[in-house]
């Protein structure tokens, strides 16, 4: 009985070893899981960010592209009270969710909200295409501006006509509202006013144009396209 008992626990100890051998190996090799994402999460420059398209200008990652860190926000308040609810939600990576306000003449005639860029992004250049993405429920006879800070200074501003706003509202649950800033700014705002008016905003974003055509070779033929011009706020 004794010799039984002796050499299974030879047999166990065997097997134990054998395990934490193959264990050791696989460790050395690299195999002991998954590596640990070494993908950089932030955005802290310009040339950093994607050309020619929308880029929301958000903290966190979208559809797996970098993005930024330290975008802030801010609201107006009527008394006590933020005038924009669940402002968090406009500068997270949840492109869905909003925030809004809502204006009364009477009472709380406009109400505005502010978003700043990280400052370690620096100024975004003239030329940016910079707006809102919006809820296409907001009354077409309210009153909306874009307006555009650098250094707390207002340099650009921008209202869309109502024509402007009912071609971009007239499709989908949102829309982009926007324009191209004819100068540099690290810092955005939207308003709105009207006799009784709700606003909600799901994120701000930037368009920086590149200039990715080659120039035309000499001394040969070269085909040239009509293109489309687009107007402010209907980009």
């Amino acid at each position: 009985m004794k010799t039984k008992t002796t050499q299974k626990w030879f047999t166990l100890l065997f097997v134990l070893s054998i395990i934490n051998i193959y264990a050791t190996n696989n460790k050395a090799n690299g195999l002991e899981g998954p590596p640990k994402s070494t993908k950089t999460l932030t955005v802290n420059t310009l040339t950093d960010l994607p050309k020619n398209e929308i880029v929301p200008l958000v903290n966190g990652i979208v559809d797996g592209n970098e993005n930024f860190s330290g975008v802030g926000v801010s609201s107006t308040k009527y008394l006590t009270v933020n005038e924009f609810s669940n402002r968090g939600n406009v500068i997270d990576n949840d492109l869905t969710n909003s925030s809004s306000a809502t204006t009364i003449v009477a009472v709380n005639p406009s109400a505005t909200l502010t978003i700043t860029a990280p400052s370690a992004l620096g100024d975004f250049p003239a030329g940016t295409y910079a707006g809102f993405n919006i809820g296409t429920g907001v009354n077409l006879l309210s009153t909306i501006t874009i307006n555009l800070y650098r250094n707390s200074t207002l340099v650009a501003s921008y209202i869309p006509s109502s024509d402007v706003l009912s071609l971009n509202l007239g499709f989908g649950s949102s829309a982009n509202i926007g324009f191209v800033s004819p100068v540099a700014f690290d810092e955005m705002r939207i308003s709105v006013g009207g006799l009784v008016t709700t606003l909600e905003v799901n994120y701000p974003f930037v368009k920086i144009y590149e200039d990715t055509s080659s120039a035309l070779a000499c001394n040969t033929m070269s085909e040239i396209s009509l293109g489309t011009r687009l107007r402010n706020g209907s980009r």
